[in-house]
């Protein structure tokens, strides 16, 4: 019996040594990689980006703006400009899931004079009052219709809108909501969200959208 004994706590000795240490030791290593991966994702879930369905940034280009109002107009064409304006023959249901992506149709130009003009309706157009706007061959009307805050406590408004780009008109009606950093976010359904709408691009704009801002207070 005592022989016994004494092999077996040699032979737990020897498992111990050379199996079941080496495999908590990996087992730890395992573990701990395990919890470091579980930590660096939920951190990347903090720092994500939001941006699903951003617009493509354009390049900073100057925007005139109506005296009046400050909304954004159409530069005058100059000498050697050659601007096809085409007619409609495509009309619409900007609500479908089927209908086109228009604002993957605009060059950087026209992208950026519609980012301009949804935020500026967005921002500071009155309630059920329509805004009509032109940049040669894309152009189209914008109301917002509602204003209300989402769950998030964001300012958000429901719009209807028309909007032609190339040979292709659209009948929409959707939700926009204000994003931190001075941007908003195009929602409509079955579609995929339109976001940096908007995005500051100098002080003139800047300076604008203050003189709005007084203007609607006093």
């Amino acid at each position: 019996m005592h022989l016994l004994l004494h092999i077996f706590v040699k032979l737990w000795r020897k498992l111990w040594r050379h199996v079941w240490y080496p495999l908590a030791m990996l087992w730890r290593r395992v573990f701990g990689i395990c919890v470091l991966a579980g930590f660096g994702y939920i951190v990347s879930l903090f720092f994500e980006s939001d941006d699903l369905g951003a617009i493509p940034e354009p390049p900073n280009i100057a925007v005139p703006r109506n005296p009046a109002d400050g909304s954004p107009v159409a530069p005058p064409l100059k000498k050697g400009d050659n601007i096809e304006v085409q007619l409609v023959t495509k009309i619409e249901n900007g609500n479908s899931a089927f209908s086109s992506d228009l604002i993957s149709q605009m060059n950087a130009k026209e992208l950026h004079f519609y980012s301009q003009t949804f935020y500026w309706v967005m921002q500071h157009q009155k309630l059920g009052k329509e805004h009509a706007w032109n940049f040669y061959n894309i152009n189209g009307t914008l109301t917002p219709t509602v204003q209300f805050k989402n769950n998030l406590g964001d300012t958000c408004r429901r719009f209807k809108e028309t909007l032609k780009v190339g040979e292709t008109q659209q009948k929409i009606e959707g939700i926009a909501c204000e994003k931190y950093g001075g941007s908003w976010c195009k929602l409509r359904p079955g579609s995929t969200p339109a976001c940096e709408l908007g995005r500051k691009s100098g002080l003139s704009n800047w300076w604008f959208d203050t003189q709005q801002s007084f203007k609607r207070l006093f």
